[in-house]
This record gives C-alpha cells, sequence and structure tokens, in this order.
C-alpha cells in the first residue's frame, strides 16, 4: 500500500492529484487481484478438504477425521474475510476539513516564514483557505493530509509577500496589488486597511509630483465587478 508519507513527498515534490489518484488506483488494484487470488487459493483447499471429508465419512461415519470427529469437521469456522482499512489508514479516503477549523500554530508559523505575512494576512488566508474547502463537494472535498494542503495552498497563493524583518513599508504598487487582491478574494475589511495605508503614503509625499500619481492609482483601483467589465 502507499504510505501516508509517500503521498506527502509526491505533493511536496510537485506532484498533480491526478498523477497521485492514479498511483493510488494502481496500487488498490494490485491489492485487490491479490485479494482475489488469495481468497481463490481459500476456496480451492476447501473444496478439496470437503471431498476428502465426504470421502471419509462414507467409508466410516463414525470415525474420527485426523483425531477430529466429523461433526466438528462440518462446523469448522469459516476463512476469515479481509477487514476493511481503519479510519486514518493509508487506505482511507482522507476526511474534509472540521467545521470548526482553526489555523494551528505551527502552519502559522510556517506561513510566516514562507511568505513573511503578518498574522493578518495569514488570518485572512487562512479564512479563504477553510471557506474553499468548506464549499467543496464530494470527494474532492476530502485529504489525507491537510498540512500539505495548506502548504501547497500558501505556495501557490498570489497575495505578495510580506516584508523579511518587518523594518520596510509596502510601496505604492505593493499596496495597489495587495488592495486588488482583496477586493478579488472578498475580503472589504483587508482592502479598505490598505486604502488607508495608501492615503497616509500619499499625505507623507511632500513631492507633489509624486502624491498626484500615487494619487492616480488609488482612482485606478476599480471595484472587482467594475475591472471584470472594464
Amino acid at each position: 500500500m502507499i504510505a501516508a508519507s509517500t503521498i506527502d513527498a509526491m505533493i511536496d515534490a510537485g506532484a498533480s492529484a491526478q498523477v497521485i489518484a492514479a498511483a493510488w488506483k494502481a496500487e488498490i488494484a494490485q491489492q485487490e487481484m491479490a485479494t482475489a487470488e488469495r481468497r481463490a487459493n481459500d476456496r480451492e483447499r476447501q473444496r478439496r478438504h470437503r471431498v476428502s471429508r465426504d470421502v471419509t465419512v462414507t467409508n466410516a461415519e463414525s470415525a474420527d477425521i485426523g483425531g477430529v470427529s466429523p461433526h466438528e469437521v462440518n462446523n469448522l469456522p469459516p476463512h476469515p474475510e479481509p477487514q476493511p482499512a481503519k479510519a486514518g489508514s493509508p487506505l482511507a479516503r482522507g476526511a474534509r476539513l472540521p467545521d470548526d477549523f482553526s489555523l494551528p500554530d505551527d502552519w502559522r508559523a510556517w506561513a510566516t516564514a514562507e511568505r513573511k505575512w503578518d498574522r493578518s494576512a495569514i488570518e485572512a488566508e487562512a479564512a479563504s483557505f477553510a471557506d474553499f474547502w468548506h464549499a467543496k463537494p464530494g470527494k474532492d472535498g476530502r485529504k489525507l493530509d491537510w498540512l500539505a494542503t495548506w502548504r501547497n495552498w500558501v505556495r501557490n497563493s498570489r497575495r505578495p509577500n510580506g516584508n523579511s524583518n518587518g523594518s520596510r513599508p509596502m510601496n505604492a504598487d505593493e499596496i495597489r496589488s495587495s488592495i486588488r487582491y482583496a477586493e478579488d478574494h472578498d475580503d472589504p475589511d483587508r482592502a479598505a486597511d490598505l486604502k488607508r495605508q495608501l492615503a497616509d503614503l500619499l499625505g507623507k509625499s511632500r513631492d507633489p509630483k509624486i502624491a498626484q500619481l500615487i494619487q492616480g492609482a488609488v482612482k485606478q483601483l476599480k471595484p472587482p465587478d467594475q475591472r471584470r467589465h472594464a
């Protein structure tokens, strides 16, 4: 069977969901073939045993068969059937993201190290992550490793990277990009906060030309619906 660590490694290596699913299906097919072959061997062994038992009982119904009476032979327990995979085992089909999902501290720390986001940006990203997967129906909404899913989500996010040391504030272009990202992802509170930052930057500029350029950039920040139909 494919170990959970192997699947995690495939995800980290950038393997697509189709590739992982194909590997998983191939492994299950091999296991089913092995199970079918084992069952066929068991049936054949039981058939030969019944034939031998019937011949012996016909010759001497009251005789013991290898120390086992005919009555005991008839009451031999059946061959046990394979048990279904237990929850959490590699054969399980994963689980949905809990309804009360809250981002664990180690997940938050990883996102901070990976993208240098501040706490508010990570919380916003976590909210988008939870909303997306809670709304995902069927088997596509079930995952074997939610931490790996979170790592891929963070790596693929279009949210701009944060500051490595927090000493340099965002410039106008970075703020504009962040505002558009917030509006595209229905995060009006974050967008409003960023617009205030842009207004502060405008107010601090002593150069009228720079102030005019920044003001023009703010005017270009149309709501998402207007940008789609522009």
